[in-house]
C-alpha cells in the first residue's frame, strides 16, 4: 500500500497507555515568517545587520540609476537557524537574496538592478 488512509492508521496503531508525562515542553527555535517578525527579535536584527555589513564590505552591489524601460528586481530576506548535531542553536543566519525569477536571459540576466529600499540600514521603517 503506497498511501494509508486515516482510518487505516487509526485501526492499526496501538494506543499508548503506560507513559508518564513530565510536564516539560521543549520549544524549537524557528525561523521568522517575515521581516516584521524578524525585526522584533534582537538575534535576527543582528543577523540582518551582519548580512548588510558583509554585502557592503564585499562591494557586492553598487548604486546605479535604473535604465528607462527596465524594472528593478525585488529582494527578500531568507532566515535560517543553524544547529549542531545535538540540536543546539549555533547561529541565526539571514541572507538578502534577489528574486531572480523576474529576470529574462538576454534582457536583464547578466546584471541585476535591485530596489533601493533594501539598502536602508536594518531597523529603519520602510
Amino acid at each position: 500500500m503506497r498511501f494509508r488512509t486515516l482510518k487505516n492508521i487509526n485501526d492499526t496503531t496501538e494506543e499508548l497507555t503506560d507513559f508518564e508525562y513530565s510536564g516539560m515542553c521543549c520549544l524549537a527555535a524557528e525561523e521568522p515568517n517575515g521581516v516584521d517578525e524578524a525585526l522584533s527579535e534582537q538575534c535576527w536584527r543582528e543577523a540582518m545587520a551582519a548580512e548588510m555589513e558583509s554585502i557592503q564590505s564585499n562591494k557586492t552591489w553598487e548604486l546605479a540609476d535604473l535604465p528607462a524601460g527596465h524594472c528593478a528586481i525585488g529582494l527578500k530576506w531568507v532566515f535560517k537557524v543553524k544547529k549542531d548535531p545535538a540540536g543546539n542553536v549555533i547561529k541565526h543566519k539571514a541572507r538578502l537574496v534577489a528574486k531572480g525569477y523576474a529576470q529574462r536571459e538576454g534582457v536583464d540576466f547578466e546584471e541585476a538592478l535591485i530596489q533601493r529600499w533594501a539598502l536602508l540600514p536594518v531597523g529603519n521603517p520602510l
